[in-house]
């Protein structure tokens, strides 16, 4: 009887020693066997969501939006600034605090960029600056993919304004704005310049506009989205003698519709390939379409040029510095150079950190 119950005891304890080995090479295989699951990139914005600057930072957050909804491979940890540089760095540091293994940054407008350098060049982390604002850049830690206002101006200055001309310079009164100044002054060709400042989110440019010459025919304001529709319409109620407005690429974010309203001619730059589609409606550019389609249907309002330089900005990105699923800063310093060929056309990548895209003078007709 002992010797049964002893040998049914060791069947069963084989059979609960298989059973175990089983199980656990089965589970073995199952790990094996499973994909990770995607990991997503983690990336730092600091944009002006609410305040003076919120016409920028809106849709620069859409943009953000519209390209997760094709892509889905960023985590945006998005700051609002409210448009002061104190708050563009205390929103740096609470992110930086929350999330270090972050090494992406992507902030909007002068007066962040500004003052966010050197904490980004402290911290060693990326960040990619969204604004025109000249010397920002330097190939190590700040880049941009958009045009510096030298290279709109430079534009302006070839295309538009002849040697010896006389012209009247409305700039913004803060640190863009007597850049703004300076190049134009550096690249004079024997011009009469005059030049008048105004404060950001000025309503009213009557006194401003009493100090225009009977003379002067053109005048050039390098004002941001919002204050060009004000300026416009008072200019034209100040019955000047005024034939032709030169606008920054600001003027990018009006319908064009607004921009016929004035008995003047009025010019801006902005990238060729959009204003080619503008032109044709129609582009070989499958990806320029999608995210004009998409971006008109989900918000109901055209794309400027800051959805453009937003979305150009996050395909580099996706393109050039990916490695497994991270983000990987020396892949985009190292193939920070040459040419690429994205959304706006043929981008040169300049040593820098900044780029030259290919740009064009845009006509509206009063």
């Amino acid at each position: 009887m002992k010797k049964t119950l002893s040998i049914l005891v060791l069947i069963i304890l084989i059979a609960a020693g298989g059973y175990y080995f089983y199980q656990t090479q089965h589970k073995s295989t199952e790990n094996t066997d499973k994909k990770p699951e995607k990991e997503v990139i983690k990336v730092g914005a600091i944009l002006p969501l609410t305040g003076k600057l919120a016409i920028i930072g809106e849709p620069e957050k859409n943009a953000i939006s519209i390209f997760n909804d094709r892509f889905k491979i960023f985590q945006f940890h998005i700051k609002d600034f409210k448009g002061r540089p104190v708050d563009a760095l205390s929103s740096f540091n609470q992110i930086i605090s929350t999330n270090p293994d972050i090494d992406l940054y992507f902030a909007s407008t002068s007066n962040a960029c500004n003052v966010l350098k050197p904490k980004v060049i402290k911290e060693n982390k990326i960040l990619f600056a969204n604004t025109s604002l000249p010397g920002i850049t330097d190939g190590k830690n700040l880049f941009r993919i958009a045009p510096n206002t030298e290279q709109e101006i430079k534009i302006i200055i070839d295309s538009l304004l002849p040697e010896n001309s006389s012209h009247v310079i409305f700039y913004p009164n803060n640190e863009l704005g007597l850049k703004i100044k300076n190049i134009f002054i550096n690249n004079s060709k024997n011009f009469n310049q005059q030049f008048e400042s105004f404060d950001i989110g000025e309503r009213n440019y009557r006194n401003l506009l009493q100090k225009i010459p009977d003379s002067i025919q053109t005048i050039v304001f390098e004002g941001y989205p919002s204050d060009i529709p004000i300026f416009l319409k008072q200019l034209k109620e100040s019955n000047k003698n005024i034939k032709m407005v030169i606008l920054s690429m600001a003027a990018l974010w009006l319908p064009e519709k607004i921009l016929k309203n004035y008995n003047f001619d009025i010019y801006f730059p902005g990238p060729k390939v959009y204003f080619s589609y503008l032109d044709n409606k129609k582009l070989n550019n499958e990806t320029l379409e999608i995210l004009i389609k998409s971006y008109t249907h989900k918000y109901q309002k055209q794309i400027n040029y800051d959805v453009l330089f937003v979305w150009e900005t996050l395909n580099f990105i996706k393109t050039i510095g990916i490695s497994d699923n991270k983000i990987e800063p020396n892949i985009i310093r190292e193939k920070w150079k040459g040419t690429y060929n994205g959304l706006l056309g043929s981008i040169k990548l300049l040593k820098n950190g900044d780029v030259i895209i290919p740009l064009k003078i845009r006509h509206i007709r009063g």
